[in-house]
């Protein structure tokens, strides 16, 4: 029997010695030792095996989805499995091209209005100022002969992460410092690396681990509140201002934050949400960032790394269930009820808004996108609006307002997608639902505030429900619907 050393099959297939491990690490091939000999080698099966891997791995097919392919190799599972990589990259085509195009014609603009040609080694103020000038109107151009939501749907898809990893934190004792008020986060962490130098926390702890997270439960616009943690020996004792803790750690998201930009930050979000294995577990838990390699970073120079840590438990389909709340009543003045919902997926409009909402609603019946959603909506299925603090919204000054549906009261899906620009899984939680009647002025936030339940940040923003014809009557001199209900979904936790 031929069998070859892991040298051999490196230098022959061009695959480095730590990848080969990590394939029978992971159970993909299997190597075996020679009598008397040290090293591992690999025969006949595993190499025609290794050959399989790196076909699939070439025609761009995840490891998971390989292992799946070796162990069981049905036809119509691999014809499955091929399909859905072929749906991936159609729409990793599509995007791309998009944006080609857009740049494409950017260049023929500016090269016709300015007159310039971009030349790296000539590029002066000057012509980086006519560029700049013709800018204006080449986006006035590009706009008539491209729907810009295109460019969106392009950039959104790009932007979505493909390499989250599922980290367990162990459990550990930390002390801990909270501080409420301007810049709370840079004074919190102040406080810890004070306490760290002093003590020389890292020659007794040398793997010591800093996480930080805000602690707000309010309004987004009122987020002054930070803590910061530094994990430490069991026995030592904590000075004040800081306590000692006992934290249980727990099952995280995790992606590396020192490469993350804001699109990304938003990508990392769509990731769980649209996750059919995870969700996110807010129950006494935090959105996280950890410091990495804590020691270096206690060094004059030391260029930050951080991980962006997101609390997770496995999403299992629960029953949904709606349960009155009557002694809410009295606090709130609302009649409310407590809802727990699997994942919602929502599809239709969207846009920034930095006035009213009503104005966006406006628009969409004025260029006949709230006709389509009447086209595909099932008879008596609420309309449903969002409004979302994400920080896409925030970095435009605004918020973040949807006209949609439920994909489960949609007639036709395939055929509506192609009219919405705008698609969003929000993820399972419990929800306070509160109802009104049409017109009347409802403050979501400090309604909500009243009850005594917490805020869930991780989910965001609201979300309102209304009946048929409450947004888009037939006739709209017809006020006899004045007195039609409207729920506000508030994520709570």
């Amino acid at each position: 029997m031929d069998l070859r050393t892991i040298r051999q099959v490196s230098l022959e297939y061009g695959i480095s010695r730590r990848m080969l491990c990590y394939y029978e690490e992971i159970g993909l091939i299997q190597s075996s030792r020679k009598e008397d000999y040290a090293y591992r080698v690999y025969d006949e099966e595993a190499m025609k095996r290794l050959q399989q891997i790196i076909l699939l791995r070439k025609l761009q097919i995840p490891v998971k989805k390989i292992a799946i392919i070796l162990d069981n190799p049905k036809a119509s599972m691999v014809i499955d499995i091929f399909n859905a990589n072929i749906t991936e990259m159609e729409k990793e085509i599509s995007a791309m091209t998009t944006i080609k195009t857009i740049l494409e014609t950017f260049v023929a603009e500016i090269e016709q209005i300015a007159a310039v040609h971009i030349n790296l080694d000539t590029l002066t103020d000057n012509s980086v100022q006519k560029m700049a000038d013709s800018l204006s109107l080449v986006q006035k151009n590009i706009k008539e002969k491209f729907n810009l939501d295109d460019l969106t749907r392009a950039a959104d898809h790009l932007n979505k992460l493909k390499d989250v990893r599922i980290v367990y934190i162990p459990p550990m004792t930390v002390a801990a410092y909270h501080f409420i008020g301007e810049k709370s986060w840079n004074t919190a962490s102040k406080v810890i690396d004070t306490f760290v130098s002093s003590s020389k926390l890292l020659d007794i702890k040398p793997d010591a681990r800093q996480f930080k997270f805000r602690t707000d439960t309010g309004h987004p616009a009122e987020m002054k509140s930070s803590e910061v943690w530094v994990s430490i020996p069991d026995d030592m004792n904590v000075p004040e201002p800081m306590i000692k803790k006992r934290y249980d750690g727990g099952l995280f998201a995790v992606y590396f934050s020192s490469d993350m930009t804001f699109e990304k930050q938003l990508g990392f979000q769509d990731w769980i949400n649209e996750s059919s294995t995870y969700q996110y577990d807010p129950d006494d838990r935090y959105d996280m960032d950890e410091t990495l390699n804590y020691s270096s970073h206690q060094l004059p120079g030391f260029a930050g790394q951080r991980d962006k840590l997101k609390p997770i438990k496995p999403y299992v389909l629960m029953e949904e269930t709606h349960v009155e709340l009557p002694e809410l009543y009295e606090k709130c003045g609302y009649k409310v009820k407590l809802a727990n919902m699997n994942k919602i997926k929502i599809i239709g409009f969207t846009q920034i808004c930095t006035g009213e909402d009503k104005d966006f609603i406006a628009e969409l019946k004025a260029d006949g996108r709230m006709d389509i959603i009447e086209q595909y909506r099932k008879p008596g299925a609420p309309i449903v609006t969002s409004g979302m603090m994400d920080m896409d919204s925030q970095m435009r000054g605004g918020s973040r307002y949807s006209v949609c549906l439920r994909d489960c009261d949609i007639t036709d899906i395939e055929a509506f997608v192609k009219h919405a620009t705008f698609e969003r899984i929000i993820d399972a939680t419990k929800w306070l639902v509160f109802e009104t009647k049409k017109n009347e002025e409802f403050d979501i936030w400090g309604v909500a505030a009243k009850t005594g339940y917490n805020w869930n940040n991780l989910i965001s923003g609201h979300i309102e429900t209304y009946p048929a014809q409450t947004i888009y009557p037939p006739n709209e001199g017809n006020v006899s619907d004045i007195n039609e209900l409207i729920y506000h979904w508030f994520a709570v936790k």
